[in-house]
């Protein structure tokens, strides 16, 4: 890779295999090698990233499967997430600086809001902040292309976690539930 630097897209495969695996992995209860699998994968981003700084790709998977492992973590053993929560972002953000109108960086990051929102609320938390992120950040997308299906779904969810969350503390849900 390093004598022949257009394999830039090899690394990027070789992450998105990788990402793959561990999902695949982490599906079949094997957490550990999931682990393994995603390190390797944000290895082979960043590999990716060092080649082609200027390509929005290596940031916006690092993001990704940063996004799996914290949502590993939060539905497993719950450690380091703050870091990786951190660190899945902060590729969004460099995804982001790259190319700003990237919609599908822009589904990443409102996950990342909506899971993190989610983990708040069930320790009995406020997660508004990071629902009002992700809901912006959905609704940046749609007014872009309203007929993007995944920012839609990912859209309701969010209405729904924070209905949930209004209704759980005595609140009107209502206008979250039709928005």
């Amino acid at each position: 890779f390093q004598r022949v630097p257009w394999l830039y897209d090899a690394k990027i495969l070789v992450g998105d295999i990788l990402t793959e695996l561990g999902s695949r992995r982490r599906e079949a209860g094997d957490l550990d090698g999931a682990w393994e699998n995603y390190r390797a994968a944000e290895t082979a981003y960043g590999d990716a990233i060092r080649i082609a700084e200027s390509d929005a790709r290596g940031y916006r998977d690092l993001c990704e499967v940063c996004s799996r492992e914290l949502y590993m973590e939060i539905h497993g053993r719950g450690s380091d997430l703050e870091q990786i929560n951190a660190k899945a972002l902060k590729a969004c953000d460099e995804a982001l600086q790259v190319d700003p109108d990237a919609a599908d960086t822009w589904v990443k990051v409102a996950r990342l809001h909506s899971s993190w929102a989610g983990y708040w609320a069930r320790r009995g938390m406020d997660p508004s902040e990071d629902l009002e992120i992700s809901i912006s950040a959905l609704d940046r997308v749609l007014k872009a292309d309203p007929r993007d299906a995944d920012a839609h779904a990912n859209l309701a969810l969010a209405y729904w976690e924070r209905a949930k969350y209004e209704s759980e503390h005595g609140k009107d849900a209502m206008d979250s539930l039709q928005a």
